[in-house]
């Protein structure tokens, strides 16, 4: 009778994840000078007091050039591919992004989300598949993500905001997950869906080095409100748009690349 034979620390450790953490960690700080960001903190504990959520910010990076600016990073390691769905067959990039802006209003701290432009421009999509079926979807990281960066907002906020003059500069906070899996996109008309067996008959997969993951993820805070004439017409169409969240989601060995092209503009 064969025993299972017990599996290396080393296999322990890799399968933990932290060193890919721990490798993102050291390239970005050494390649700092050349893309202008650095890790600010790591493992930063959070706590969301309006859900009782809380744990472990993996990277949050400040930068040289966007001192008001903070990326809030999730390290993820997958042997898999994650595919994305565009029904497009001629999407265009975009740079419409949502960030967490925290400031200070009529003697009141406010923390929301708002619409803004961001590089690198990149295709944006909705759904994800993986390829190995794993149960944890991008959809419950993404969330988990952004309850974390929201928490960080609100604590930064309280910390930063000068008691003095009632002045908070305006801080801002924007998700990243940067993974190992293999991004792909998945281009396919509409049209092409047989009805059926609900299966796309035709389609074009690319791979891709980061790309947006638009979702309607309602986290504990709204977006900021700036067409309220608009929004006023239809409640179920505000509370749609206002639940739309912006994730960046990074292949790991694209990181730098990334950093370098990212700037955003205030709308």
């Amino acid at each position: 009778m064969s025993t299972r034979q017990p599996r290396s620390f080393q296999n322990a450790v890799n399968e933990s994840g932290y060193p890919l953490q721990l490798k993102l960690e050291d390239l970005i700080n050494e390649k700092s000078m050349e893309h202008n960001w650095y890790v600010l903190v790591k493992e930063h504990h959070w706590l969301n007091s309006s859900t009782g959520d809380e744990g472990f910010i993996d990277l949050i990076l400040g930068s040289h050039s966007l001192p008001k600016t903070k990326l809030v990073i999730e390290c993820k390691k997958y042997s898999d591919n994650w595919i994305f769905l565009i029904p497009n067959k001629n999407p265009s990039a975009t740079r419409e992004s949502k960030i967490f802006a925290g400031f200070y209003e009529n003697s009141l701290i406010v923390n929301d989300w708002r619409k803004t432009l961001i590089r690198p421009e990149t295709y944006e999509s909705s759904f994800c598949v993986s390829a190995t079926k794993d149960s944890r979807t991008l959809e419950k990281i993404s969330g988990e993500l952004l309850l974390s960066l929201e928490s960080l907002a609100i604590e930064e906020s309280k910390l930063t905001m000068d008691h003095g003059n009632g002045i908070l500069s305006a801080l801002f906070y924007l998700p990243i997950i940067i993974t190992t899996a293999k991004l792909y996109i998945c281009l396919f008309d509409p049209g092409n869906i047989n009805l059926d067996n609900g299966e796309i008959s035709e389609s074009e997969i690319k791979p891709v080095n980061f790309i947006r993951f638009n979702k309607n993820l309602a986290t504990s805070l709204k977006d900021h409100k700036s067409n309220k004439d608009y929004y006023s017409k239809d409640s179920l169409v505000r509370t749609n748009l206002e639940n739309d969240r912006t994730v960046f989601i990074v292949q790991s060995e694209s990181i730098l690349g990334f950093l370098k092209e990212f700037f955003w503009n205030n709308l």
